[in-house]
């Protein structure tokens, strides 16, 4: 977070901290990156929630800024190859979510599944294994903000105040796997 100031000169709070409220309601502290000027830098931790900054005006008053961590948006799709109407359950750590299921050609079930007004903080997103199809790929953007592997059917996820990550998994059929119907 960078604080700029409009014709007044940005004051380093004492300590060189800066205290923010922690979603659990107690105080976290962030240290000061860089100051100078109009400009105070502040690495904001990722269970901040809010926070107050005073600035002094030179030769004035000071004033409160207040800062406020905004939510985050995650988003986990699923492609598969060949398309058909099979499920893929997916678990996450995300607080409060169920397991949930997601199909990229069944009528009445999600290819993808939004989270909105997600804390910044690590989230890990699980796809179960399903009998015949091998997950051969998680692409997330941006990347720089999260750890996949197909192997472990997994994606960790770090995500920052007001960040949205994609995350696709994509599967396809296992070599051998049939796909037979039968209609009696």
């Amino acid at each position: 977070m960078v604080l700029e100031g409009a014709g007044f000169d940005v004051t380093v709070p004492a300590n060189n901290l800066v205290k923010f409220t922690s979603a659990d309601g107690g105080t976290v502290n962030a240290g000061v990156v860089q100051s100078g000027g109009t400009q105070l830098q502040v690495r904001v931790p990722v269970t901040a929630v809010s926070g107050y900054v005073s600035v002094a005006v030179t030769g004035r008053t000071s004033n409160t800024v207040r800062w406020t961590n905004p939510a985050g948006t995650i988003t986990i799709v699923k492609a598969a190859t060949p398309d058909g109407p099979q499920d893929f359950t997916f678990t996450s750590d995300l607080p409060g979510i169920a397991p949930f299921v997601l199909n990229d050609s069944e009528p009445g079930v999600s290819n993808q599944r939004t989270f909105s007004n997600v804390d910044p903080g690590m989230y890990r997103f699980t796809e179960n294994t399903v009998s015949g199809w091998t997950l051969s790929s998680i692409a997330c953007t941006p990347s720089f903000s999260v750890y996949a592997k197909a192997t472990t059917r997994t994606a960790i996820l770090w995500l920052d105040a007001g960040d949205h990550i994609t995350c696709v998994f994509t599967n396809a059929r296992a070599a051998g796997a049939l796909g037979l119907a039968i209609n009696k």
